[in-house]
């Protein structure tokens, strides 16, 4: 399937003294982590964690300004996996690339929370025998933890209140048929809470942070977001430059981009460059050329035109010259990588 990995979605002035460069922020296409096999028509999302305790990986300070108290609280995560497999389901699902089901498991009593274990062949087996799925994803153990910290501000006289929020899932992709493991995937992901809570007490300033389980929610969800990047290819929204000074036709160019008609400010952009003196000036029209090229899903011609520019960058030696010059040393590495995963989602989205 023939498709464009870039897409322009805002272009904004990046306001300065002399208004060098302008911003664009592009929408790029990323690969998954790994490579669905192209005949899978019906996938089964398992949930095959079990709950933790409630006092398991959690911890609490509270400093109320004299002493320090430390307390290993109890938090229900029970429901969070599979919450996590549901949400899971349903986002591949809505990409309508194959029907996706889920199914609840005969567990085995032998299996405890903190085992990251496969299905066993039996269980899939028995999965076989309800659907006959052509991919099994399975969630084989998911764990939570946590750092609460409260720390009273007397010249504020309040609490600052922060959570440090940790989630690890494990995902095993399976073929059913051959009852053997594809991949596994497994990730370590946070998220952090602050906020400041008044009052004469610890339990009254609580009352402006929200629940430890409501946070839990948004992990989860936040979990369900990185590791459906490692499923499917998914999009990614990045900043580009590009130079609109250096001489009349420069501004023409840059309002042909606002326009949306690249192919006009490229033309003035290769006259400049072919034609100019100024090392300046080719040094922007060819950083120009490249996000052009880039753009155009044209790798190999960005990268050439990145590297033209950051030579005649480096040909200036003036220190300003140097940081451009050091810019485009991170551009061409980030074109370099955006061939690569073109190569991947050729393959991932034929």
């Amino acid at each position: 399937m023939k498709f464009l990995s870039t897409s322009v979605i805002l272009c904004g002035l990046l306001l300065s003294s002399c208004q060098t460069v302008s911003v664009l922020t592009i929408e790029v296409k990323r690969p998954a982590e790994i490579v669905i096999p192209e005949n899978v028509s019906k996938v089964v999302v398992v949930n095959n964690a079990l709950n933790q305790p409630d006092d398991f990986g959690h911890s609490a300070s509270v400093f109320d300004g004299g002493t320090i108290k430390k307390s290993n609280p109890a938090i229900n995560t029970a429901g969070l996996a599979e919450e996590f497999t549901s949400e899971l389901a349903k986002r591949l699902n809505s990409l309508k690339w194959f029907k996706v089901y889920q199914q609840r498991l005969a567990r085995s009593g032998s299996k405890t929370f903190l085992e990251d274990l496969p299905l066993s062949r039996n269980q899939i087996r028995e999965i076989n025998d309800s659907i006959s799925p052509d991919l099994i994803i399975s969630l084989d153990r998911m764990l939570f933890e946590s750092d609460i910290n409260l720390r009273y501000q007397p010249n504020q006289y309040v609490y600052k209140i922060t959570m440090d929020g940790r989630a690890y899932p494990s995902v095993r992709v399976i073929d059913p048929k051959g009852l053997k493991v594809l991949y596994t995937l497994r990730q370590q992901d946070s998220l952090f809470w602050q906020d400041y809570g008044s009052g004469d007490n610890v339990q009254e300033a609580l009352r402006y942070f929200p629940a430890p389980q409501s946070c839990f929610d948004d992990l989860a969800m936040y979990s369900v977001d990185k590791m459906m990047k490692k499923l499917v290819p998914y999009s990614d929204k990045v900043d580009r430059i590009y130079y609109i000074s250096g001489n009349i036709n420069m501004h023409d160019a840059a309002n042909y981009v606002k326009a949306n008609r690249w192919d006009e400010a490229a033309s003035i952009w290769q006259y400049i460059y072919e034609h100019s003196k100024r090392k300046k000036l080719k040094a922007f029209t060819a950083s120009n050329l490249a996000l052009y090229m880039e753009i155009s899903d044209k790798y190999d011609e960005a990268i050439e035109w990145a590297e033209k520019s950051r030579s005649h960058f480096l040909e200036m030696k003036s220190e300003a010259a140097q940081s451009e010059a050091e810019n485009l040393n991170s551009y061409i590495r980030e074109l370099q990588r955006r061939k690569s995963d073109s190569q991947k989602l050729d393959i991932q989205l034929r």
